[in-house]
């Protein structure tokens, strides 16, 4: 499990240095919740697996798989802080961690619901949170 869930992050944070940068924080944060949208639309999509990993052992504290999640999200939301720097978004380090939390929330709520408008409602409360609506 640790050894696969070490491979997903290396792959998933690949893919995070590949996503389209931009000079315009609005821009940027528009993309980042549409990207999670149309993840969202796929036909088997189930939420953010590493947070499911965490969710499912949550009675097993040492974990060596949740130590893995833990690290993951947090290369997320370094990532998230030096694109938001990039994008000139004062104070990026805090901004990144609302938006970690905006991201989370509109992933479950998608999953619990069905429905992918929780993004965009995420994606509004980022840019009001950054100062860029």
């Amino acid at each position: 499990m640790a050894a696969t869930l070490e491979h997903s992050s290396t792959l998933a944070i690949e893919r995070l240095r590949a996503f389209p940068r931009s000079d315009k924080p609005s821009t940027f944060i528009d993309t980042i919740f549409a990207d999670l949208s149309n993840w969202a639309a796929t036909p088997r999509w189930s939420g953010g697996g590493f947070t499911r990993v965490v969710v499912e052992l949550a009675d097993l504290r040492g974990h060596p798989a949740r130590a893995i999640a833990r690290k993951h999200k947090a290369a997320v939301e370094r990532w998230l802080a030096d694109s938001l720097a990039a994008a000139g978004v004062p104070s990026p380090r805090d901004h990144a961690r609302k938006i970690m939390l905006l991201t989370e929330g509109a992933m479950a709520l998608t999953l619990i619901h069905g429905d992918r408008s929780y993004m965009q409602s995420a994606a509004c409360a980022a840019k009001r949170l950054a100062g860029c609506s």
